[in-house]
């Protein structure tokens, strides 16, 4: 929770100068206020199309919101630079039909969307813009599952790590394959 209003002041700053860049490749992306008489983390709901797609296509909203709905609902927490978004989505995804070691979900949302696992924690302070990463990985994860899950794709084309400290050691080896 934010210490106090300067520092939600500055919370609010960073998340609403984040939330541009991502409206910009995102549009279909609403901010969630909620009056509360105490400061709260900022709340986002996001349907994953991007804005190239969207133009291309010339298609609306209601488009991606159907059996494999593209919806998202993130909060940010105040230390969202550091530790990442909470991002739910992929309601649709039937667990049952993916295997233990494609599940990429740390728990399931009160109206049983997903929360997804979108990157290990040492990930999120190398980013500039956490909350679109967090987004364009929600997007790739919910195109991927949905592959599978029709049968379009025999695995999980998703570049993704274990949970925990194994995943976190999976990130560090991989880091360093791919920097230039």
């Amino acid at each position: 929770m934010a210490e106090n209003m300067t520092d939600y002041n500055e919370y609010y700053k960073e998340v609403m100068s984040d939330v541009i860049e991502l409206k910009d490749q995102y549009p279909f992306t609403k901010r969630i206020l909620i009056p509360t008489t105490s400061v709260s983390p900022i709340e986002l709901d996001i349907t994953a199309v991007r804005a190239d797609v969207i133009n291309q296509t010339g298609a609306n909203e209601a488009d991606f919101l159907g059996k494999y709905s593209r919806r998202l609902h993130l909060i940010i927490p105040y230390d969202y630079r550091k530790k990442g978004c909470l991002v739910y989505g992929g309601k649709w995804i039937d667990r049952n039909k993916i295997p233990d070691r494609y599940q990429h979900f740390n728990g399931v949302g009160q109206d049983g969307s997903l929360l997804l696992c979108v990157g290990v924690p040492e990930s999120f302070a190398q980013l500039t813009n956490v909350i679109l990463e967090c987004v364009k990985t929600a997007d790739n994860m919910l195109t991927a599952y949905e592959r599978y899950q029709c049968g379009r794709s025999k695995s999980l084309e998703l570049i993704s790590y274990a949970h925990g400290e194994r995943g976190i050691n999976e990130y560090k080896k991989g880091k360093k394959k791919y920097r230039t």
